[in-house]
């Protein structure tokens, strides 16, 4: 899996399924749950409901029969073409742990936006193989479905199915549906956007970086939470003091929009944190100045520490923020 999102990650774990009364005569090839889970936020078309879409993570290809399945069968993955795209896959036997032989993509297909890929299973599966034993096919997937595409109507769940192949006992269990979106109720998201204009320094033979101009850049549809607050910090070894100065609301000045709480220091940096007075509406610009008030480093620094910018939000971890991401924070 890749994607450019931090957000912390949800992640389940799927239960086993209950074994069968007696094997089936022959082979009988089914895919079987995966012993692992992730999912992720998003929201509905009109930007009002949570939805927790579960990722396309992997598929367990089990034999429930008493004999081995021939080998060089096709699994078939859909999937909405708007919110992932599977790059590959990888698999081996034993669960999910461990190295697995890599599985390209042999044909691609989309249509009414679910994309279709199928890979070859170059394996035979031994018989009286499950969850645990079978063989555990991991995708390699890009999410899509983040800012400015964190909104889906219509989402598509995703459907693994291995194509008939002769002799199969029973072709009934041979399709699973995963990658479900779950609604979690009712959201109100909000985002910021930020950039900067920034100074670099020589520091020995070290290059000091930190900006001197911020911009928070609200992407809506609703207000960012009342309470919110900046946080910047730069490394403590150069500077002894931070401040935010010049503030500008959608380019006019607004001194009041922000007021001082604190410095902080870590030892390692320092921070001045100021609290929002305004909210800021779908589309609204805040801009300020940084100020630093340098010190001399002590000899032999050997490490800068990075400056970073942070919009501080009550609930750090609220699903309704968007653009969560590093276009959400700035990092020197």
């Amino acid at each position: 899996m890749s994607a450019a999102w931090a957000a912390p990650v949800v992640t389940i774990a799927a239960a086993a399924p209950a074994a069968s009364a007696s094997p089936s005569a022959g082979f009988d090839l089914v895919l079987d749950p995966p012993q692992l889970g992730s999912s992720f936020y998003m929201f509905n078309g009109a930007l009002t409901r949570l939805l927790e879409v579960g990722e396309p993570v992997a598929t367990v290809v089990a034999n429930h029969g008493t004999v081995a399945s021939p080998a060089g069968f096709t699994l078939q993955v859909s999937y909405d073409s708007a919110v992932f795209r599977l790059t590959g896959a990888t698999g081996h036997f034993g669960g999910s742990g461990g190295d697995g032989t890599s599985l390209p993509i042999v044909t691609r297909s989309v249509a009414d936006r679910v994309e279709t890929v199928t890979f070859t299973i170059p394996v035979m599966i031994p018989p009286g193989t499950d969850p645990f034993t079978g063989y555990f096919v991991a995708f390699d997937y890009d999410i899509l479905g983040i800012y400015p595409h964190d909104a889906v109507a219509d989402y598509r769940p995703a459907h693994f199915t291995l194509l008939p192949v002769p002799g199969d006992a029973d072709l009934s269990n041979n399709t699973a549906v995963g990658s479900i979106a779950q609604d979690k109720g009712p959201v109100s998201p909000w985002g910021v956007l930020a950039s900067a204009s920034y100074a670099t320094k020589a520091i020995g033979s070290l290059t000091l970086k930190r900006p001197t101009t911020i911009t928070w850049t609200s992407v809506g549809p609703n207000p960012t939470p009342a309470g919110s607050q900046l946080r910047i910090g730069t490394d403590a070894q150069t500077a002894s003091q931070v401040r935010i100065t010049n503030v500008r609301f959608n380019g006019a000045p607004a001194p009041g929009a922000v007021t001082f709480v604190s410095q902080e220091s870590t030892g390692q940096t320092i921070a001045a944190v100021y609290a929002l007075t305004v909210r800021l509406a779908a589309r609204d610009v805040l801009t300020y100045d940084v100020t630093y008030v340098d010190q001399t480093p002590p000899a032999g620094i050997s490490q800068i520490y990075r400056a970073q910018a942070d919009f501080l939000a009550p609930d750090p971890n609220s699903p309704a923020q968007r653009a969560r991401d590093e276009r959400s924070y700035l990092q020197y």
